[in-house]
């Protein structure tokens, strides 16, 4: 399955590099996804802004997402889906950068509001985590009922029988 994923991507790239102006970012949005999807999903602990330890899955997918996005800067979907396998791959200032610029375009992205929270809470920041966790809820009233719910599964059964 492994090798199906690397030469869809081996694919894509020759063709982007032959066409350029022809790059499919949803196909290579899905790619990216692919690579994501064999994760763990799990935080890496990140300070500063160093790699550290990438797995292939995650190299591959930040390189698919960095060139869609330089490509397709207002395509919020590669945008976010950077900034969350940054902050996954521990690169904590390169996914507050990333939050940063999906916000000045879109300053109600619940999103980016959360993971600028968590970021700050990491570097125990309370002040800055605690206005970002702010902004989120001010701009998607369901992130306060989703954190409830995550964190209380037999409520989430309550409120689904309600």
């Amino acid at each position: 399955m492994k090798l199906e994923y690397d030469e869809l991507l081996s694919r894509c790239v020759l063709n982007s590099k032959k066409r350029p102006y022809n790059l499919d970012p949803d196909l290579l949005l899905q790619c990216a996804e692919l690579f994501i999807s064999q994760e763990s999903g799990e935080p890496q602990s990140g300070a500063g802004g160093g790699a550290g330890q990438r797995s292939a899955g995650i190299e591959k997918a930040m390189a698919l997402l960095e060139a869609v996005c330089r490509r397709a800067p207002g395509l919020m979907a590669a945008q976010l889906l950077l900034m969350r396998t940054r902050y996954v791959a521990g690169e904590h200032d390169a996914a507050a950068r990333t939050a940063n610029a999906i916000l000045r375009l879109d300053e109600g992205c619940a999103d980016a509001h959360l993971i600028l929270s968590q970021i700050h809470l990491s570097k125990g920041n309370h002040r800055s985590a605690q206005t970002s966790l702010d902004n989120a809820i001010s701009n998607n009233f369901t992130v306060g009922r989703c954190s409830l719910t995550l964190s209380n599964p037999r409520r989430k059964r309550l409120e689904l029988s309600a």
